[in-house]
């Protein structure tokens, strides 16, 4: 009998030593987005290939549990993604060519997440989560050497970038403010208590070197709320008052530090208005006034096909029905005039999924992931397009699990 037993054992310390290594390896990719950084960097690589090479590398393990696999494609997640899936596809119909370019990419998408996620659900919880306590650790530091360094992380006037405003590998400060705080959530539960205040304002502090106002908005509520349910060391009420007490002069001290970099250029006067607008609350910069336009847009195009949409990637590329070169800005206005309200239905129905998720042990962190993406929503349309938004659904949306 012994003889028996010993193979099986291990042959499972070697899928769970496995199966461990593989999710590590994806979340990194996943959430350091280096897929897209190094399409960036070298244009010829582009991102396809490196998101395949993660396919491969947790293929073995949907062959190996692919009754499981089965099972995972009726959980709530799964079920949102097929019907956005379908959705999309079914735009196709009177897609344009670039839409219809960004529809595969975003089903291609949808797929791969439905892989990875299908893998985190197989392995026990604790024996990945730590990754993101050191991915906490790494985003904003590597946003704040990008503050202070330009040029380390990507040549200067990269397309995507903001001249001025910190992103590292992520090259959009918006989207490296995203990653700050998603990884940020994902961490403070799994980290000790002694540290958390310093991750909490290290995070901070990546978030106001993106100058993105959504980031910076969305980590003061965290911080309140971490403060609500005591989850941070008992002293920490005290910062918030400093902050807030300092907070003219850190303003006053930024200012003058972009006046005095002349090569900013016109990027100077955005951060300056943007800074300008935690203390007078006003919405008067040009990047405020455009996004104004866009929901105005977005929200007539709704109103002309409010229950189908006019179709996926309508306001994403420039056209007679949108003659704007950004986006709309705001998730939510996008999902209604490309989905309408069946786009809302799913919209809705994905941060009910986050909220009656499983995956924190504290079920209050479960509300703040639901609550913190309806936020973000505001200021932010790309969440269907970035893999870390969606792997982030993935995971919170699950059950830990407490043993391969």
């Amino acid at each position: 009998m012994s003889l028996i037993r010993k193979p099986i054992a291990r042959q499972t310390g070697l899928f769970s030593i496995y199966s461990t290594a593989a999710i590590v390896v994806v979340l990194s990719v996943i959430y350091l987005d280096l897929a897209t950084y190094v399409n960036h960097i070298y244009s010829s690589i582009e991102p396809k290939y490196l998101y395949y090479a993660l396919a491969v590398i947790v293929a073995p393990l949907l062959l190996l549990k692919f009754r499981e696999f089965l099972l995972y494609l009726a959980s709530p997640f799964s079920v949102w993604v097929l019907a956005e899936i379908i959705v999309h596809s079914y735009d196709l119909l009177n897609a344009t060519e670039a839409s219809t370019h960004l529809i595969i990419i975003r089903d291609q998408y949808f797929i791969l997440v439905l892989l990875f996620g299908f893998t985190a659900s197989i392995i026990r919880t604790e024996s990945y989560e730590g990754i993101f306590r050191i991915l906490a650790i790494i985003v904003p530091v590597c946003v704040i050497i990008d503050f202070s360094n330009p040029g380390v992380f990507y040549p200067i006037a990269t397309e995507g970038s903001v001249l001025g405003r910190a992103a590292a590998m992520y090259i959009n400060p918006t989207k490296a403010g995203e990653a700050i705080l998603i990884t940020c959530l994902l961490a403070i539960p799994v980290t000790r208590l002694q540290y958390r205040m310093p991750l909490l304002l290290l995070a901070g502090a990546g978030a106001i070197v993106t100058f993105s106002r959504g980031p910076i908005l969305v980590w003061m509520l965290f911080w309140l709320f971490l403060l609500i349910i005591r989850k941070l060391p008992k002293y920490s009420f005290v910062f918030p008052l400093g902050v807030f007490a300092v907070l003219p002069l850190l303003i006053s001290v930024f200012g003058s530090y972009i006046q005095e970099h002349q090569d900013l250029d016109d990027g100077s006067t955005n951060i300056l208005r943007r800074l300008d607008f935690f203390q007078t609350k006003s919405l008067a910069d040009d990047s405020a006034q455009e996004r104004l336009s866009v929901l105005e847009a977005s929200w007539r195009i709704f109103l002309e096909n409010p229950i189908f949409g006019s179709g996926t990637g309508v306001t994403s590329f420039q056209s007679n029905v949108w003659p704007y070169r950004v986006g709309a800005h705001n998730q939510l206005v996008m999902i209604a005039a490309e989905q309408g309200m069946v786009g809302v239905v799913l919209w809705v129905w994905l941060l009910v999924i986050l909220w009656r998720g499983h995956y924190f042990q504290d079920t209050r962190f479960q509300l703040a992931a639901a609550v913190g993406t309806f936020i973000m929503a505001f200021f932010n349309h790309n969440m269907f397009d970035t893999l870390y938004w969606l792997m982030t659904f993935a995971l919170v949306s699950g059950r830990r699990q407490w043993k391969n």
